[in-house]
């Protein structure tokens, strides 16, 4: 054991590799083991990097819906009932034309196809004049 306290690295590594049937030995370059160390520290150092910043790319997007204050339209509101005397001559002048039209031959197919094309026209006409005596004016 004395003999071994003062021998140098040098002696010490050929008893052993004598010793040993087989020596596991690392024969890099420093140059070469300092590029290698760099690049897997330069490669650690990326993925850390996405790994912390990956979690801040999917924050929640918070979207707030407007509150309803009611009901809104590009139109303005309209009553189901005329507001002038003139409206209900119109409408009434209208549901005289259509009446007039069953009288003839020629108007009975004018009618029939108003009718097929726009089916209860002349109840929605009638209907409105009927609300529009009873609820504003008596003619």
């Amino acid at each position: 054991m004395k003999k071994l306290m003062f021998l140098n690295t040098s002696q010490l590594k050929r008893i052993v590799e004598k010793k040993l049937p087989v020596v596991i030995k690392a024969n890099y370059s420093k140059p070469l083991l300092r590029i290698s160390l760099m690049l897997s520290f330069l490669i650690l150092l990326v993925y850390s990097h996405l790994f912390f910043t990956s979690t801040k790319m999917y924050e929640p997007i918070i979207v707030e819906t407007p509150k309803r204050n009611g009901i809104h339209s590009f139109f303005p509101a309209m009553n189901s009932v005329p507001k002038a005397g003139l409206e209900y001559l119109r409408i009434q002048q209208f549901c005289q034309y259509m009446d007039s039209l069953s009288h003839s031959v020629a108007g009975r197919s004018k009618l029939d196809s108003i009718m097929k094309k726009h089916p209860g026209l002349l109840d929605s006409a009638k209907l409105i004049l009927f609300n529009y005596k009873i609820l504003e004016h008596e003619f």
